[in-house]
C-alpha cells in the first residue's frame, strides 16, 4: 500500500490526494473497507483530526461511504465521482477560476442556443423572475453570497430550457463547482457583469434569436475572464 508520511502544512489535503489517489489507481477497489481512523493516523503519522477531515470531505463527494458500526467504504466507481473529485483540486489554486470560467464558456455558448429554441413559456417567466430578483438586489439590498446563488439559478435555468438531458447531468454533477465560482466572481467583481448581461440574454431568448444569445453569452464570460486577469496583473 503506497503511503507517505505527511510534512506539509495543509496535512488534511495531503491524506485527502493520497486516498483519492489509491482508488483512483485501484489499491482499494470499490467495497473495499479502508483502514479505521486511528491506522490511517499512525500511517501518515498526523493527528486524528486531519484524517478525519480528510475522510469527511471524500464522504462528502461520494468517493467514500459510512456504515455506522461497521467502517468506512470505497464507494461504487461512477463518472460523476471522478468528475466531482476533480472539485477540490480546482479550488486549490488561483488558476482554477479562469478554468472553470473557460468550461462554462464552452459548454453555455452553445447550451444558451437550444434553450433560445427549446424553452417554454413558463422557462422563460421563471428565468424573467431571477433576472427580476438579483436587479432588486441594488445598493443596501446587494448581499454577495445571495446575488451568487440567484445567479448561479439563472445559467442552471438555461442549461435546463436547452432540453439536453446530458448537459443537464454534467451541469448537475458539478453544481456546488459552479456555485463557488459565481461566489469568487461577487467577492472578486460584484454584480456589474449580471446586471448588464442577463436581461440581454433573456430577451434575446424570449426572441427566439439563438445566434445573438450565444453571442451575448460569450462576450459574457469573456468579459469576466478578462477582468479577472487584469485585477490579477494589478495586484501583481
Amino acid at each position: 500500500m503506497a503511503i507517505k508520511q505527511i510534512k506539509k502544512n495543509c496535512v488534511s489535503n495531503e491524506v485527502f490526494e493520497q486516498i483519492k489517489e489509491n482508488i483512483i489507481n485501484g489499491e482499494w477497489k470499490p467495497g473495499d473497507k479502508i483502514p479505521a481512523e486511528n491506522e490511517l493516523k499512525d500511517m501518515f503519522g498526523i493527528s486524528r483530526n486531519s484524517v478525519r477531515t480528510a475522510l469527511q470531505k471524500l464522504i462528502a463527494l461520494g468517493i467514500l461511504s459510512s456504515k455506522q458500526g461497521e467502517g468506512t467504504f470505497v464507494s461504487d466507481l461512477s463518472p460523476g465521482m471522478f468528475m466531482n473529485a476533480l472539485i477540490p483540486m480546482l479550488m486549490l489554486d488561483n488558476d482554477g477560476l479562469l478554468e472553470i470560467l473557460e468550461f462554462r464558456q464552452i459548454i453555455e455558448t452553445e447550451s444558451v442556443k437550444l434553450a433560445a429554441q427549446r424553452a417554454t413559456v413558463e422557462d422563460i417567466e421563471a428565468l424573467a423572475k431571477l433576472v427580476e430578483a438579483m436587479n432588486i438586489m441594488v445598493g443596501d439590498n446587494y448581499h454577495a453570497q445571495t446575488f451568487a446563488e440567484t445567479d448561479s439559478d439563472f445559467h442552471e435555468m438555461l442549461v435546463k430550457c436547452a432540453r439536453n438531458s446530458v448537459l443537464m447531468k454534467v451541469y448537475m454533477i458539478i453544481r456546488e463547482l459552479l456555485l463557488s465560482n459565481q461566489m469568487d466572481i461577487q467577492r472578486l467583481m460584484g454584480p456589474a457583469l449580471a446586471f448588464k448581461y442577463h436581461p440581454m440574454i433573456l430577451d434575446a431568448i424570449k426572441r427566439r434569436d439563438q445566434f445573438i444569445a450565444s453571442e451575448l453569452m460569450k462576450e459574457h464570460i469573456e468579459a469576466t475572464i478578462e477582468n479577472i486577469k487584469n485585477m490579477e496583473i494589478n495586484i501583481e
